[in-house]
């Protein structure tokens, strides 16, 4: 009995400390979709809401719900929503701070006739032709498919989601290292749209299109979406699977939409929050929606799809924030941002964010509105005590029904300070050494290091460097496979620059 009950205890410590928190069984799967991912209150009608996959068996389940908070929502981005997996969405959770890849992987592999396991070699009532035309010429394993029919009000249609998946590079060098980019175990994510006026010419049932797209056009998946090294494991790696699947994709590099691991959950990598949205619809029309996410080749390692709640809408109803303008500029205390906007109508507040990269954002403060206004309203924030010479910054309107809108990104350059020298920073893994080679290095520099996330990855060293045009620093935290940016000040000099960690 005491160990049934130390059990109870540390998994009620484990719950109460997550980040992302699974139900599987708080909501049917009516009521994920019309509720939850499509807002209550919608105009949007939704009905004939159906799943596909495995729910409870064993208690494992393909779909659920999610909340996040912390440090996870901020790089998510999403507070709750609708979960997909191809395998058990309670093995998503995962202790903060710790690499994804240096733990064992998240591998659930549904084994053929399990119960509403969806996949290529199961009889004829066990596959699903869309999934087929997505992953092939693969097989296709433990699909997921929520799908239902909706009525909107509008013309157009859009929602916001986050691919992610275990098939990633996880960039740990552990003993469970696995990395499967550009290779043929290319998991997808597929958003299929039918009904009337739509030719999707795609191959999926009910000539239905898929939406879920890069900018470029490409489908979201492995191959098309990752960190830009091409992988060891498994399917014949090459580059040229990612290029054919994304022509954009450039070997070293990150594509944009790549953002890494979420701290707090089990996948090797995730994408930026996407949005897929398409125009042409008839309103009072119906349509169909066809959400799927499937295993590529084989069953082992799985992938996931969050979907943003509320984030499914048709409603024509303008935002009530009506900008002019957003800038900012560098004075005395920092820098200062300010943003006008000339009518609002039950507006709730804004929330201004900042990127060292323009592509990776963390929330820095709320300023709240005055709601309701016919006139030029000015706002300001000043953004003080931060190192880097240039910052990218972000700002979204929330009105009190939830609803946001995302305004430009813009760029200040902390001109204010001392001129800002040139720098090339390199990485030596074998002597954990980070080499630095500028025109001036004399002097007692600050010294930060930060991941793709925005995230400070060591602790500030602070050092005395000496030598006109090369200096060394020795580093006592290890550095795992990645992008970094090196921050350097000297009083009110300051020097940054990327390293590519392999």
């Amino acid at each position: 009995m005491k160990y049934i009950l130390s059990l109870s205890f540390l998994l009620s410590l484990l719950i109460s400390n997550a980040q992302i928190i699974i139900d599987n069984t708080s909501y049917s799967t009516s009521q994920l979709v019309d509720g939850i991912l499509v807002p209550a209150g919608s105009l949007t009608t939704v009905s004939n809401v159906q799943f596909r996959g495995c729910l409870n068996v064993s208690n494992r389940y393909q779909a659920g719900h999610f909340t996040t908070n912390g440090t996870t929502q901020l790089a998510m981005d999403f507070s709750s929503g609708v979960v997909l997996s191809t395998g058990n969405t309670a093995d998503i959770p995962l202790g903060l701070g710790i690499n994804p890849g240096s733990v064992a992987q998240m591998s659930r592999n549904y084994t053929s006739g399990t119960p509403g396991e969806i996949r290529s070699s199961n009889s004829a009532a066990g596959q699903d032709a869309d999934v087929n035309n997505l992953i092939s010429p693969e097989n296709y394993y433990n699909g997921a498919i929520l799908e239902f029919d909706f009525v909107p009000v509008s013309n157009e249609v859009s929602f916001r989601y986050v691919f992610g998946s275990e098939e990633y590079n996880d960039q740990s060098g552990s003993a469970f290292g696995i990395n499967y980019n550009c290779s043929s175990y290319n998991d997808k994510f597929a958003f299929l749209i039918s009904g009337p006026g739509i030719s999707g010419g795609q191959g999926y049932l009910n000539n239905a299109l898929n939406i879920a797209r890069l900018a470029n056009g490409s489908e979201v998946g492995i191959n098309s979406v990752n960190d830009g090294v091409v992988g060891s494991s498994g399917g014949s790696p090459n580059a040229a699977n990612c290029t054919g699947a994304n022509p954009l994709w450039i070997s070293g590099a990150p594509t944009t939409e790549f953002n890494g691991f979420i701290d707090g959950t089990e996948l090797n990598g995730c994408t930026n929050p996407l949005t897929a949205s398409y125009t042409g619809l008839t309103p009072g029309a119906t349509y169909h929606i066809r959400l799927i996410v499937a295993d590529a080749k084989d069953g082992a390692y799985d992938s996931v799809v969050y979907l943003e709640s509320g984030s499914f809408t048709t409603d024509p109803n303008p935002l009530p924030v009506e900008f002019i303008s957003f800038i900012g500029e560098c004075n005395s205390r920092g820098n200062q941002l300010e943003w006008s906007t000339s009518s609002e109508s039950n507006n709730n507040f804004f929330v201004v964010e900042k990127s060292i990269d323009g592509v990776h954002f963390v929330p820095l403060d709320t300023v709240f509105s005055v709601s309701n206004s016919q006139s030029l309203t000015t706002y300001q924030f000043t953004h003080e005590g931060f190192l880097e010479p240039l910052l990218y910054y972000r700002l979204f309107q929330v009105d009190l029904n939830g609803k946001r809108e995302y305004l430009s990104v813009i760029a200040v350059n902390n001109d204010c300070s001392d001129e800002i020298e040139s720098m090339i920073a390199s990485y030596n893994a074998t002597e954990n050494t980070i080499h630095l080679f500028t025109n001036d290095l004399d002097g007692i520099y600050q010294v930060d290091i930060y991941n793709s996330l925005g995230q400070q990855v060591n602790s500030s060293h602070t050092q005395q460097l000496k030598g006109i045009d090369r200096a060394s620093i020795q580093l006592t935290e290890s550095m795992s496979k990645g992008v970094y940016s090196i921050h350097l000040q000297k009083g009110g000099n300051y020097f940054v620059d990327k390293i590519m960690v392999h």
